[in-house]
């Protein structure tokens, strides 16, 4: 998981984009859980709204949002504050970034979310 020492000096240096490279190009190294794999891509989304590409950030969260759907590690509890939360800010970024399609997509898929 050096990875993650490579990310955490390119935020360091600002340069974020790299970082979110660094990230995504590892989302599927094997061994690595679920929910890692989900706070990873939330880590992503945040290092694209230091560089205002909101648009990316949006997708990020919803990736993650779908990610956690789906992940048996997480309570039912817990995906359900998890994703409320994801995709309530993926909404909010592409509302700001004129997308109405990522706004009907992710608000879809928020409300009808079955707990």
């Amino acid at each position: 998981m050096g990875f993650i020492s490579d990310a955490i000096s390119q935020i360091k240096l600002k340069q974020y984009e790299a970082a979110a490279k660094t990230l995504s190009d590892h989302l599927n190294d094997e061994g690595l859980r679920e929910a890692s794999k989900i706070s990873l891509m939330e880590w992503i989304a945040e290092c694209y709204l230091k560089v205002e590409k909101k648009h990316e950030a949006a997708m990020w969260l919803e990736r993650a949002a779908r990610s956690a759907l789906q992940c048996e590690e997480l309570t039912e509890i817990e995906k359900k504050r998890l994703v409320s939360n994801q995709l309530s800010q993926a909404i909010d970024y592409y509302y700001t970034e004129n997308d109405t399609e990522g706004v009907k997509r992710a608000s879809t898929l928020k409300y009808s979310m079955q707990f």
